[in-house]
């Protein structure tokens, strides 16, 4: 593998190359504006100035397209779909110009009027709002993509329906050249002027180099808007040539739109410039609405359209007919739109229940916690009063064994009582163990007897008739190392946990289990219903005591389990398997990690 030295060195050149890029392609835009700004001044008119001046503005949006492309697949996530939106809005502009290309240098003809190529320019400014209004800056937090897909089909739908309605007619249906350019000019000046308020808004609320990068297209956007006008305005009174000083405006407006990916490359992903933000909910209300508005709107048109008697019925007809199929279509896009907004509202319905039964268990638990801890208390102190007087029987018990006065019937007597007297102590260890009064230091144990000891003391719960607890334990031939009262803590707990829950599912039999394999040692604990099967997955005590997100009670054993190098997980919806590692291994492992 290289190393840091080496990978800098790598990389070294790479950053300088991209750095320079911009400053390359700067200049290559100077002197390509240049020479054509002199072409247009000192030659006239003619073929030759016609292929350059056309090639040159197709090719210069395709360049456009292919480095939005290559700038998409150099990012993630919304900032992908952003330059990938852009890079179709492009596309959909070369597409017009090279039909503009086929006619002017191929088939020396004149451009057909009407001209099929003014639908992908007329549409050319809708992948760009579509783009600003992904908000890329705020990063992954934003909401669904598919619910804001559909939100942009729907408005993608209703600018095709507004071009079908009004511009579309007065070339196919009734041709009518002025209406044409009238209504083709005002809405695609609409559709910019829309794209440029939201290109500001978006500068004036982002920071670092989204703020840039907004600030770019807002001025190329600015300059492309001009450049249309003014070429547009030319062509209507006949003053336009290929070639001319209009097509060096529209070609710096090109070039800035290929500047703004190659500088965006530049500098690196600008998302990381901009922390992740989740998307307001003002913007939700607005992308909303619009979406409404714009469905709404197609009704009232066609109702509009019956009242006009002026009309010629043709117009009349085929726009009724428009009307009624965008109606159907963005019916269709409003319904699925429903149907999602219905899926995430049953979800979040479901996640707010899932979470108030969370919290109830989270309290419940928290009580009875409460209720164990003064119980704890109680017992340490009973325990702590019981332990003295037990000590001064185990010594005076001691001191009459060793006296050789006694009768064999008198020692005998005297050995059971320190016999009993241990016995009662060891009771009492226990009862400083579950009031958590014992120290944590760890050694090297036996677990079989701390299981053993737990399997005892739950299954005298009088609470849990239902529930049997029955220990099969084979002998081990390790032990593990760890401490004492932290593990029976831990199998308490999880044997309790298993039983109160088998105890609301109708109750049955708790097997515990224990063997070793290599260095590790397995326990196993086995839910079995009252007709000794596994429960239902769904149900399963087993696979609740093993999830992350369980309650108070498991996830402290949980914690413990792992504290000791453990893994708590359940195989199957029938079985919780608690690992542990062998002495051996546990000292080995903890020497490498330190």
């Amino acid at each position: 593998m290289p190393t840091d030295s080496e990978r800098s060195h790598v990389s070294e050149p790479a950053t300088a190359a991209a750095t320079r890029l911009p400053k390359f392609w700067t200049w290559a835009m100077f002197v390509l504006l240049g020479t054509t700004g002199l072409l247009s001044l000192l030659v006239h008119p003619t073929y030759w100035l016609t292929c350059i001046s056309d090639t040159l503005s197709c090719g210069l949006w395709i360049l456009a397209a292919v480095v939005m492309l290559y700038a998409a697949q150099h990012s993630h996530g919304r900032t992908r779909i952003f330059w990938i939106a852009f890079a179709a809005s492009c596309a959909l502009a070369s597409v017009n110009l090279g039909a503009w290309t086929y006619f002017d240098v191929i088939a020396r003809t004149a451009v057909p009027d009407p001209f099929w190529a003014d639908i992908p320019l007329f549409l050319q400014p809708i992948p760009m709002m579509a783009a600003v209004a992904l908000q890329p800056h705020r990063g992954r937090q934003t909401p669904n993509l598919f619910f804001g897909t559909l939100n942009f089909l729907i408005l993608l739908l209703w600018w095709v329906y507004i071009y079908s309605f009004r511009i579309f007619p007065h070339e196919y249906v009734v041709y009518n050249s002025e209406a044409f350019n009238r209504y083709y000019n005002i809405l695609y000046i609409v559709e910019f002027l829309i794209l440029l308020a939201a290109l500001g808004w978006s500068w004036m609320t982002t920071t670092g180099g989204w703020r840039k990068l907004y600030l770019q297209l807002f001025i190329a956007t600015a300059v492309y808007i001009i450049a249309f006008q003014a070429l547009n305005s030319a062509l209507l009174r006949n003053a336009y040539y290929p070639g001319s000083s209009y097509d060096v405006l529209d070609n710096f407006a090109t070039c800035l739109f290929i500047a703004i990916p190659v500088s965006f490359m530049s500098r690196g992903m600008a998302s990381e410039d901009q922390p992740e933000l989740p998307i307001s909910l003002r913007w939700n209300v607005v992308w909303s609405v619009v979406a409404a508005s714009a469905v709404l709107s197609v009704p009232v048109t066609g109702l509009w359209t019956l009242l006009q008697t002026n009309e010629p019925p043709a117009l009349q007809r085929f726009r009724l007919v428009v009307t009624l199929i965008a109606s159907a279509i963005l019916a269709i896009c409003v319904f699925l739109r429903q149907r999602v907004m219905d899926t995430r509202l049953t979800g979040l319905v479901s996640t707010s229940q899932e979470t108030l039964e969370n919290l109830q268990r989270v309290q419940a638990e928290l009580v009875a916690n409460e209720r164990l801890g003064s119980m704890g208390q109680l017992v340490a102190g009973a325990a702590h009063e019981i332990n003295n007087p037990l000590t001064a029987v185990l010594g005076y018990s001691d001191l009459l064994v060793t006296q050789a006065s006694l009768s064999p019937e008198q020692a005998t007597v005297v050995s059971n009582i320190s016999q009993e007297a241990r016995r009662a102590r060891n009771l009492v260890s226990d009862l400083l163990v579950f009031a958590r009064k014992a120290p944590s230091e760890k050694a090297q144990i036996d677990v079989l007897p701390l299981l053993q000891r737990a399997v005892q003391m739950e299954s005298v719960n009088a609470e849990r008739a239902s529930v049997q607890m029955v220990a099969k334990l084979s002998p081990l031939a390790s032990r593990i190392w760890g401490s004492t009262h932290e593990l029976f803590q831990a199998f308490q707990q999880l044997l309790s946990g298993l039983a109160d829950r088998m105890e609301q599912l109708g109750g049955g039999t708790l097997l515990v289990r224990a063997h070793q394999e290599e260095n590790t040692i397995h326990l196993e604990f086995w839910c079995l219903n009252s007709q000794g099967q596994s429960f239902d997955a769904a149900l399963s005590p087993c696979l609740t005591a093993a999830r992350r997100d369980s309650g108070l009670r498991f996830r402290a054993v949980q914690a413990t389990i792992e504290n000791h190098r453990g893994r708590l997980l359940a195989p199957d919806p029938g079985r919780v398997m608690v690992t542990l590692p062998a002495s051996t291994e546990f000292a080995a492992s903890a020497s490498g990690v330190s």
